[in-house]
């Protein structure tokens, strides 16, 4: 089932955006492996926040959810979003 999640992770990729309703997609990673992410286009969007292949952050709020079989972290405008210190 979804469940609403705080992760930290690194950006291990980001990936050209498919659609408009889509502001950015990529792949996280962590200790325990990695994830897709996508970042649903929105008018409340902060357009500063943009992930960047190598940077860490935190994400409050942030939705895990299943697509096609595999987990995803789905991050929108209710989603929290912190770039973590020296990364």
């Amino acid at each position: 089932p979804d469940q609403k999640a705080t992760i930290e992770a690194t950006v291990e990729s980001v990936e050209p955006v498919p659609t408009g309703a889509i502001e950015q997609a990529g792949t996280f990673r962590d200790a325990t492996g990695e994830i897709r992410f996508v970042v649903w286009a929105s008018d409340y969007w902060d357009p500063d926040v943009e992930f960047v292949a190598g940077a860490s952050y935190r994400l409050a709020d942030a939705w895990i959810t299943e697509y096609e079989g595999q987990r995803q972290v789905q991050i929108n405008e209710h989603t929290a979003v912190e770039k973590l210190a020296g990364h």
